[in-house]
Parts: C-alpha cells; structure tokens; sequence
C-alpha cells in the first residue's frame, strides 16, 4: 500500500521485491511436509502495509491463513479454536482486513452434509489475540468472494454473495 514492497507469489514461492533498494527476498514458508509443495492463495496487504496475508495449502487438505508481519519478517499461522461450524475448513475462499489493519474478515468453506455441497461461513478474526466470532452463524453461503465494500467508518461490510437463491447481497 504504501509502495515500498512488492509481492510477487506463484504456487509454493513467495518473493519480496523492496522498490528503494531493488532487493529481492525470497520468503521461507515452512515445511511442506513429504509432498514437498504448497501452493499460496488470496496473499492481501493490509491497509496500512505492515500485514501480508495468504491462506496456504500445505500437505494437510485443509489450507492455512498465515500472516507475515513486513516490519519482523516473522511468519504465523492463526491457529483458531476448532469448535465453529465451519472448521477444519476444507477451503479458504478469501480475506479481506479491516481498514485498522488489526482484523481480517475471512470466508471459509466446509463440506456440508444438508446441501452435498461446499458451503462457507464468514469469520472475523483479531489477528493480535486469535479470537474470532462467526459472522452470520445461521446463514450458509456458495463459496466465492466478489464485491465487498467497507462503510466509511469500516463498522459495516456489505457484499455481493450466492446462497441457494441467486442475486443477494449481504
């Protein structure tokens, strides 16, 4: 955001490029088990530059949203809590952070037994403490992230959303 850095990802590689210096950083990822690949989905900066997250597919069938913090270069995995409807979720349909860069709005999607098919739930984590809260518990959603704007004050979210019936905005 700020044009300091600039990310350029393609299946398991991740690469930093800062635009002052030239200086290209390959990214480290972590293991990725026997298999030996990943692959990097949705990476998004936050608003204020310091965030970069990316929901990564390691050798697990479930993808994992990791966060890397510009300013330490440290790595984490949101390890969130296993109790929500929707997890382990079986994909990662997007993010997008708030405008305070401390919170990210994240649709994860699971396979559900009532419909035969993938279904996702939207969740707001903190990414400072880990907590989360299920936004819209009693709604499910066709996988899919399109469309979504931010109330000036970033205290509402409105979106362009496929349920069973087609053309609804939530």
């Amino acid at each position: 955001p700020n044009g300091d850095w600039l990310v350029q990802y393609m299946d398991e590689n991740l690469y930093l490029i800062n635009t002052q210096t030239q200086r290209i950083c390959a990214f480290d990822l972590g293991d990725y088990g026997e298999a030996g690949q990943g692959r990097i989905f949705y990476v998004q900066w936050s608003p204020d530059g310091r965030y970069l997250s990316m929901a990564i597919k390691r050798q697990n069938p479930t993808p994992e949203l990791n966060i890397l913090d510009i300013d330490s270069m440290e790595l984490s995995i949101l390890s969130l809590p296993l109790d929500i409807e929707t997890w382990p979720p079986e994909s990662i349909g997007g993010s997008v952070w708030l405008l305070d860069s401390q919170m990210i709005f994240v649709q994860v999607g699971s396979y559900d037994d009532e419909t035969g098919k993938i279904m996702a739930n939207w969740i707001l984590v903190d990414i400072q403490t880990r907590q989360y809260s299920d936004v819209l518990p009693n709604y499910k959603f066709l996988p899919g992230v399109g469309n979504i704007t931010w109330s000036p004050d970033g205290s509402k979210v409105a979106y362009s959303c496929s349920t069973e019936q087609e053309g609804n905005i939530c």
